[in-house]
């Protein structure tokens, strides 16, 4: 009994460390609601308030990368914007921190058709995007856009 106890410990502190290490990854939720007239979309990307500071001493332009900055969330939001496509006319809302998370907002009229995500891509070939599609709030699809899975979508 104490070895199987002592293993079990060991175990345990073996894979701590490893639940605690973030993915590469971006999520995104699009939500479609109504019909006809009544269309819309809601887009929210959420990426880890880590992965957005250092985006943000990538660019030129910031010379403090800081997310109390609303200038720095604009940015963030613009940047978000130019790496997500869908086949419609996509208006950016703009972004907010909440914990350990930066969220950027987005809405469209009609239901556009997702095209591609590619935030945070371009920094390295590790990083996945996962869209999940809700339709009413109900999950209906997801995918996968990631360079290393061969930069196309992928239902999961």
């Amino acid at each position: 009994m104490k070895r199987l106890l002592s293993l079990v410990c060991a175990l345990l502190m073996i894979a701590t460390p490893a639940l605690a290490h973030r993915q590469p990854e971006v999520m995104t939720t699009i939500n479609y609601t109504g019909e006809g007239k009544k269309a819309a979309t809601q887009i929210t990307h959420r990426i880890h308030a880590h992965d957005a500071i250092q985006l943000l001493a990538t660019l030129p332009t910031v010379s403090t990368p800081n997310l109390d900055d609303t200038k720095n969330l604009a940015r963030l939001a613009l940047y978000a914007s130019r790496q997500f496509d869908m086949d419609g006319s996509v208006k950016t809302l703009g972004a907010e921190i909440e914990g350990n998370y930066v969220y950027v907002y987005q809405e469209a009229k009609g239901h556009p058709t997702l095209l591609g995500s590619h935030i945070l891509s371009d920094f390295s070939d590790d990083w996945s995007n996962y869209v999940n599609v809700e339709i009413d709030g109900r999950e209906d699809t997801s995918y996968v856009f990631s360079k290393v899975r061969g930069d196309r979508v992928q239902p999961e």
